[in-house]
């Protein structure tokens, strides 16, 4: 007990203090984007991303999808982000400015796999230990544009293979159907559970024989069992109640037309 008291206190001296939510020493857990260490980390991955490239204009940090945080020799950060190009040159002098001093260009943004180990008592703070970027798809990168630089913009619900499941489509999907969640961590785990769909409806769209069309309904980031619970109807108890009478069925020659619409018996088309 001595020991692992010496250990933490050694932890909280030099930034890496544990709460009681936070994974275990060398252990691997989801973090919040909104947490300022990640915020830190996610803005030099950008500057060194920027710092590396040859590009003649800088990238602007979009959004930081997804983020784990283990802890080491220090927190290493395993990050997806969005970074996109700018209207600003990619010199020291726009160092840090972001999408308010910068507005995006159309059509230039890359999807970036960054790993960031932050070890507070070194200077720099910050070491990029490795990245990957790949360009996203021009229609994404449109509806990138129009949310980061509050352009109105159409968006493509379920359009073309392009569009199943990016985050575009989901903050398209989010301002159509006026959704707000609670937090960041509910945020990235609806829009799992919105790709998921997404990529569902695709499958099920290639192998449509008729003319139904698949896409985001306003249930699109609900799992099956939550809109099952929520929206559906329990299951009825068909069993035997001794206390129900048989119903009397006339014996009478049933009418060539009967329109239960006439009785006032069939109810308008719900959301299904």
């Amino acid at each position: 007990m001595k020991e692992f008291g010496i250990l933490l206190l050694f932890s909280c001296i030099f930034g890496a203090c544990l709460s009681a939510s936070a994974p275990l020493i060398g252990g691997e857990g989801t973090a919040d984007p909104e947490e300022e260490g990640v915020k830190a980390a996610a803005a030099f991955a950008v500057e060194e991303l920027n710092a590396r490239s040859n590009s003649l204009f800088r990238t602007i940090l979009s959004d930081v999808t997804h983020v784990t945080r283990q802890t080491v020799a220090g927190i290493r950060y395993k990050m997806a982000i969005v970074i996109s190009q700018s209207s600003c040159k990619n010199s020291k002098k726009n160092r840090g400015k972001t999408v308010k001093d910068c507005p995006l260009k159309n059509g230039k943004s890359n999807e970036c796999s960054v790993v960031v180990l932050d070890q507070s008592w070194m200077t720099p703070r910050f070491t990029l230990v490795e990245y990957n970027c790949q360009p996203i798809s021009a229609k994404e990168n449109q509806l990138n544009d129009a949310v980061m630089n509050r352009t109105p913009k159409k968006a493509l619900l379920g359009a073309d293979d392009h569009d199943v499941g990016n985050y575009g489509t989901f903050v398209a999907f989010k301002e159509k159907h006026g959704k707000v969640y609670a937090d960041r961590l509910e945020e990235q785990r609806r829009f799992a559970i919105f790709r998921e769909n997404m990529i569902k409806a695709r499958r099920i769209q290639e192998k449509e024989q008729g003319d139904a069309t698949y896409g985001a309904s306003p249930f699109a980031d609900l799992t099956a069992e939550e809109f099952r619970k929520n929206y559906l109807s329990p299951v009825w108890n068909v069993t035997h109640d001794p206390f129900l009478k048989p119903a009397s069925i006339p014996i009478e020659t049933p009418p060539d037309a009967f329109d239960w619409r006439d009785y006032d018996a069939v109810t308008p088309v719900k959301n299904q």
